[in-house]
């Protein structure tokens, strides 16, 4: 079968939503005009901009780091830097982080890596089996204080992650279930960091299904580590990312639908759910809907074990 948009070369890669099979070099057109369409919808980059690519050594921040620096080279004096967090899991953080450092020295971009160990004195996988939170949790509340940390004394203007389609759908769906119409809200890409001392998040890949940024990773033969987090499998997210999928299969354009229907909805839930104000943290000055702010109250657990 021939593909559907050259009409030259074999069709490779089922696109279900679209209805179509391409080629591995009009898919590779496809996904970067969706994700440079997105960059411009969004207005995320300007001149003179420092930028930090989340970069974990995974396809999803690998392709959003290629394409990013596609994107802005004709912006002038724009500076892109790539940060990686090892947030201490034998056997593979290091294998990603030699897939980064690959990626790096092929795009010839600056590189830096913090680490759990250097900044919270301990590797993920030392506490996780002594503490109440899910790996996860746990994982995913530091890395992404560590990241606005350093991404803040790095002086970015804007952090890059390589969130896909289906992880922007899960968040939507998840966060629906639990009825957290606040943080529902803050997926929404118009909507602002509620504090200054936030820097924000885009998300160039959220567009794009996963099995596209793997086929595109693929195509562009660029050095990534294919396998999950060991701690993946036991996360709710999980669970949510098996139910999108069977209703994909029945639905082709649900992931889509769902993300659509955030785009539309993000800014009403934001004016009626997100307050005015937000506290700081007693312990560290980070946003904190409480006294203390989520990665505390995980750090306090911890010194309590």
């Amino acid at each position: 079968m021939r593909c559907r948009r050259c009409g030259e070369r074999r069709g490779e890669y089922e696109r279900p939503y679209a209805g179509d099979v391409v080629c591995g070099r009009c898919l590779v057109e496809l996904v970067r005009d969706r994700v440079f369409r997105e960059v411009r919808r969004w207005r995320w980059f300007e001149p003179g901009q420092r930028v930090v690519v989340a970069l974990s050594g995974g396809k999803d921040s690998a392709v959003a780091l290629r394409l990013i620096l596609e994107y802005l080279e004709p912006l002038p004096e724009v500076e892109v830097i790539a940060l990686t967090v090892d947030e201490g899991i034998s056997g593979f953080r290091d294998r990603c982080l030699r897939q980064a450092e690959r990626l790096v020295e092929e795009l010839e971009v600056e590189w830096e890596v913090v680490s759990f160990e250097e900044e919270y004195g301990f590797r993920l996988e030392d506490v996780v089996e002594d503490t109440e939170y899910p790996a996860c949790t746990v994982c995913g509340v530091l890395r992404r204080r560590l990241i606005n940390a350093k991404a803040r004394e790095l002086n970015a203007d804007v952090v890059v992650t390589g969130h896909n389609l289906d992880d922007e759908a899960q968040a939507v769906l998840m966060n629906f279930v639990k009825a957290d119409l606040a943080q529902l809200s803050k997926l929404h890409p118009e909507v602002k960091p509620e504090s200054e001392s936030v820097v924000p998040r885009v998300k160039p890949l959220r567009r794009v299904p996963e099995r596209e940024v793997r086929w595109v990773a693929d195509e562009l033969n660029l050095p990534y580590h294919p396998d999950p987090c060991p701690f993946a499998e036991s996360s709710v997210r999980s669970f949510f990312r098996r139910l999108l999928d069977e209703l994909e299969e029945e639905l082709p354009n649900a992931k889509f639908g769902i993300l659509q229907a955030l785009d539309r909805a993000g800014p009403l839930l934001a004016e009626e759910f997100l307050q005015g104000e937000v506290r700081a943290c007693e312990r560290c000055g980070e946003p904190a809907s409480g006294e203390l702010c989520k990665a505390c109250e995980i750090l306090e657990a911890l010194d309590q074990r």
